[in-house]
C-alpha cells in the first residue's frame, strides 16, 4: 500500500510510508478475536480526511503544518533527551513527539510511560518487531475547523519553528 500527499513536499511526504504501513496493518484481519473491525482504519482515514479537507492549496497545507510542528518539537525533544535522559524528558519534560506511531496516523506527544522505573533486559525503546515495550500515555494533536470572521489564518506552516541551534540558559 502506498500513500501520497498531493503537493506536499518535505517531512510530511517523507513520513507518508509510515502512515501507509499503519493503514495497511489495520486492514489485516486479526487472528484473535476471530471477528475483525474496521474501526481503527476508519479512525485513521477520518484523521487524514480532516487534514485534507481543511487544506486550501496552495496557501495552506495542513499536512505540512502538522509535520512542521512535529519536526520542530522533535528538535527540542532530542536536545532535552540528550541532556536529562529519555525517561526524564518524557515524563518530567515536554514529552516525546511522534508521527504515525502505535497504530495511529498523525502527530502525537507521549507524556508518560507506565512502570518506567523498572529495569528492562537492556532492551531499547523498540524491539525487533518495531513495537515499543510498556504502556505510554499520549495526546493526539489534530487540526479542527474554527469559525473565523476576521479572516485571519490561524495556522503557520514551517519546519523552522525551532532553530537547529538550540541553546538553554542555566
Amino acid at each position: 500500500m502506498a500513500l501520497s500527499l498531493f503537493e506536499t513536499p518535505g517531512p510530511a511526504s517523507e513520513l507518508a510510508p509510515r502512515a501507509a504501513a499503519i493503514l495497511e496493518n489495520t486492514l489485516i484481519p486479526q487472528v484473535y478475536p476471530l471477528t475483525s473491525s474496521l474501526a481503527t482504519f476508519a479512525d485513521n482515514i477520518e484523521r487524514l480526511a480532516r487534514l485534507d479537507r481543511l487544506s486550501t492549496l496552495p496557501s495552506l497545507n495542513c499536512f505540512s503544518a502538522v509535520a512542521g510542528l512535529y519536526t520542530s518539537l522533535l528538535k527540542v525533544w532530542e536536545k532535552e533527551a540528550a541532556r536529562v535522559g529519555e525517561m526524564d524528558a518524557l515524563c518530567k519534560g515536554m514529552g516525546r513527539p511522534g508521527m504515525h506511531i502505535r497504530g495511529k496516523v498523525g502527530f502525537s506527544i507521549d507524556y508518560w510511560k507506565a512502570r518506567r522505573m523498572l529495569k528492562t533486559n537492556e532492551k531499547r525503546r523498540e524491539d525487533v518487531a518495531g513495537k515499543e515495550d510498556g504502556k505510554y500515555w499520549r495526546v493526539i494533536v489534530e487540526v479542527e475547523d474554527v469559525r473565523n470572521d476576521d479572516y485571519i489564518t490561524p495556522v503557520r506552516t514551517s519546519e523552522d519553528w525551532v532553530s537547529d541551534n538550540i541553546m538553554k540558559s542555566r
